[in-house]
């Protein structure tokens, strides 16, 4: 039971990506491998590369701006690595799962960012 919920919030909430930003099926992506799950998506923003990546790395403000975020706080910064704590509920028609997360997120160049959840 465990090893499904740990699936169904990266599940649920590239779902909500898909809906929020209208995106195909085509642009996401989730593989198993080994035992862990890996997700990536790809979108195009009309907005300059630094802006969209200032945007994504202002993991303080994200509630004010994310749907269903309640919470997010750096615990560490080291040059373009970050240490995240999120706190939210994702809702999806009568339905909704709250959930906690630490990420190591990793800034490779303004078009790519790595995430790895650590718990």
């Amino acid at each position: 039971m465990r090893h499904r919920l740990a699936f169904l919030l990266p599940a649920l909430l590239l779902g909500v990506a898909l809906l929020a930003f209208g995106l195909e099926k085509s642009e996401v992506a989730v593989d198993h491998r080994d035992g862990t799950y890996f997700a990536s998506l790809q979108l195009s923003i009309a907005a300059p590369p630094d802006e969209v990546l200032a945007v994504l790395t202002d993991f303080e403000r994200m509630p004010d701006f994310m749907p269903g975020m309640i919470s997010s706080r750096v615990l560490a910064h080291e040059g373009n690595v970050y240490r995240v704590a999120q706190q939210g509920k994702v809702g999806i028609g009568p339905f909704s799962l709250s959930y906690e997360s630490e990420r190591r997120i990793e800034v490779l160049d303004v078009s790519r960012v790595v995430a790895q959840a650590l718990s």
